[in-house]
This record gives structure tokens, sequence and C-alpha cells, in this order.
């Protein structure tokens, strides 16, 4: 893929292999049972947003369609993540969030954005699972949306707290990990 997005919502073979390259992206709900590499600049966007991506100088976005759902999972047999390769995920409760699945052994790399989207819920969310487990780390790993913040590294357990909000992701077990109480902004900006 060298450009765009492309949305698997149903089954590519395993002779199917799939480069994404600078400035593209792969997502959707469906299952790539041949090898995928995710080149520098080039992005995973697991599950359902709509189907609209916003390309705003190279970060993908999920596009402003209002009660969207994020719910889905983008199976993969083998993949490969560039350090500058990222991995986005939106979430708004434990019930209704992005995934991705890797069937063999995922060497982490890349940068892992997650997007608290409106009505967030706090809960544990496993974004990256599979049979395949984890090793090694990510190059970075930020919250946008509601809140904004990149994540410490403490040895593969990323944390982070901003206005209350708690966030733990563990790499080895691909489970993010969230507690507080969100404290609503008024339209000003200002907590209420």
């Amino acid at each position: 893929i060298n450009s765009g997005t492309l949305l698997v919502d149903g089954q590519l073979a395993a002779a199917s292999n799939v480069a994404v390259n600078g400035g593209a992206a792969l997502g959707g709900n469906g299952t790539l049972l041949g090898s995928v590499t995710v080149n520098a600049g080039g992005g995973l966007v697991p599950g359902d947003n709509g189907n609209t991506l916003i390309n705003d100088n190279g970060t993908l976005s999920p596009g402003n369609g209002g009660n969207l759902t994020y719910l889905g999972t983008l199976s993969v047999n083998s993949l490969s993540l560039d350090p500058a390769a990222s991995i986005n995920f939106d979430l708004t409760d434990p019930g209704n969030y992005s995934n991705l699945s890797v069937a063999n052994p995922l060497a982490e790399a890349g940068n892992v954005v997650i997007t608290l989207e409106d009505g967030f819920q706090p809960g544990t969310y496993q974004l990256i699972g599979g049979t395949g487990g984890l090793s090694n780390d990510f190059s970075n790993i930020t919250i946008t949306g509601l809140y904004s913040t990149a994540l410490a590294d403490s040895g593969g357990m990323w944390t982070s707290s901003i206005r209350g909000v708690n966030c733990s992701f563990n790499a080895a077990t691909g489970q993010l990990v969230t507690n507080y109480t969100i404290v609503p902004l008024d339209p000003s900006g200002t907590t209420t």
C-alpha cells in the first residue's frame, strides 16, 4: 500500500503479503493470513472507525462522524513493525474499542497511539493479543483525544497520569488499564 487506507473486512489469503509504506495505512475488522510489514511512516488502524480517516501531515486519525463504533479486531498472521511505524487504537469503553490480534510472535517496535474518544470510560483494554505473544518494546506510546500525554517506559510498563487519569500499558501483554474519574470539560475548556 503506497497511499491511502486499505480496509480489510473479510479475509486475505496466505499468499497475499501486505507492505504498508509511509503515508499509507491498513485497517478494518478482517483477517490477513499472510505477512504484514509496516514500514517507516506507515500505520495500522484496527477496527471500524466509521471507515473515514483523515491524513493530517502524516498523522492518521478517525474522521468526525458523531457516534462512531470503534469495536473491531484486525487479525494478522505475521506482523513486522518499523520503529517509525504506528498502530492507532480508538477507545470508548471496554466493550467498544479497536484491537489487534497477531498469530505469530510480535517483536514490538514502532509507535502506539491511543485515542480516547468522546464518552471514554475507564477499564481494561486488551489492545494487542493473539497466540503469538509479544517481545521487546515499542518506540513511543501516546494518548490523544480527551486527554493528551506521552507514557513513560519503565522496562516495558508504560505509565502516565494526567488530570487524574491513570494509564498503564503492559508491553508484554498488550493490555491497557485505566482508572480514574472523568473530569468533564465545559465548553470553555476548563474543568467543571
